[in-house]
Order: C-alpha cells, then sequence, then structure tokens
C-alpha cells in the first residue's frame, strides 16, 4: 500500500509497517494534448499549466484526493478534479483527451498517453510494506521489502520521464539515492523513515 506527506498510515499494534521508496508524482495526458507544447526544457510541466484542464481522479479511501488538492493549493493553485475513475476507464478517459491524470514516477505510459514530470515536484507518494506479526512471512519481511527495491529499481529503466527526473537531480547515476530521498523532502515534516526489517517499524532518523 502506500501513503502522502502529512496522511502517513497509522497501522494497528497487530500490524507491522515498512517504507519501500517515496517518489514523485506525475502527470498522464493524451499523446498530443496542447499541454506538452508548454512541457519546460527540463521535461516538466509547470503546476499552474496542469490546473487548467479537467482532471480525472481515481476514487479513493485514505484520503489521497484531499492531500492532492491541498499540494496545488500550497502552490497557489486550484485543480479541477471533474471526473472519478480507475482502471481502464479513466485510461480510456485520459487517452481521449477527456482530462488528464495523475501516474506513477515508473509508469511507461501507454499508446496514446504520454508521462510527464510537474515542476517543482508538488506531488509525492511513499509505497509501504505491511504485514501481521503473527503471519507466516513476518520472519522474511527483510527479503521481501529488498525484492520490492530491486523491483522498483528495475521499473525505472521503462520510464523515460522518471530517468530524465533523476538525471536532472543527479540520481541517476545511483537509483539507490532515491530510497532516501524523504530525508529531505517531502517527509521532513515528519522526520526521515528508515525501518529494520526485524522490528518491522518505522524509525525517525
Amino acid at each position: 500500500t502506500g501513503d502522502y506527506p502529512g496522511y502517513e498510515i497509522q497501522p494497528p499494534a497487530e500490524v507491522l509497517a515498512c517504507p519501500i521508496v517515496t517518489e514523485p508524482t506525475f502527470v498522464a495526458l493524451a499523446a498530443g494534448h496542447p499541454l506538452l507544447d508548454r512541457v519546460t526544457d527540463s521535461g516538466e510541466l509547470p503546476i499552474a499549466a496542469i490546473t487548467e484542464p479537467d482532471w480525472v481522479i481515481s476514487p479513493d479511501d485514505d484520503r489521497g484526493c484531499e492531500y492532492l488538492v491541498g499540494s496545488f493549493e500550497r502552490h497557489h493553485c486550484q485543480p479541477n478534479p471533474r471526473h472519478r475513475a480507475a482502471g481502464n476507464v479513466l485510461t480510456a478517459l485520459v487517452r481521449a483527451g477527456v482530462g488528464i491524470a495523475f501516474a506513477q514516477a515508473t509508469s511507461p505510459g501507454r499508446a496514446g498517453i504520454t508521462i510527464r514530470a510537474i515542476a517543482d515536484t508538488p506531488v509525492w507518494y511513499r509505497h509501504v510494506l505491511l504485514w501481521r506479526r503473527n503471519h507466516p512471512i513476518a520472519q522474511h519481511a527483510g527479503l521481501i521489502r529488498q525484492a520490492a527495491i530491486d523491483s522498483y529499481t528495475n521499473a525505472i529503466a521503462d520510464s523515460p520521464a522518471f530517468q530524465l527526473w533523476l538525471r536532472r537531480r543527479g540520481i541517476a547515476g545511483d537509483p539507490n539515492l532515491l530510497f532516501s530521498l524523504e530525508s529531505s523532502d517531502p517527509f521532513s515534516l515528519t522526520g526521515h523513515y528508515g525501518c529494520d526489517p526485524a522490528q518491522g517499524n518505522l524509525l525517525s532518523a
């Protein structure tokens, strides 16, 4: 699962949590969308530009939309989350140019859909591994977390937009630096979260 800055997961006592990676959130829009003309030399879309069109937002119950709207408002912008859809419906609406949507940084895009970063990186998402204390996999939590990190690192190669974002921040040479990025941004408000897989708790450094 995952969470957002200021909306961190608070698992019950019988559930342990460990972060995997914090990533920037990008934008998915139709190939040929007029907004692509406003992409900067850095390959990013100005936040003011992406508040103009309608948005397609995934329904959720984790206050994600509240965080997303609040992030834009802190940049003195107001998005227009006009449509609620998920899965193939969301993809079809974006491809048809009905609206734009948020996308994971590792998304390679699809036919008819382009992925671009947002300037100033206003929106972040953290992937978190959860497991029950008394579950048989608990003793393997460290190995599972490392497998997730390895899988995520491999996925970076499929996203040109993410690779460009990393290069411009000097991280491309060592993608592992991404896994400590929250030490400075964006979770600095609540501390730098690390994890002791043996204990499964969130540690503030």
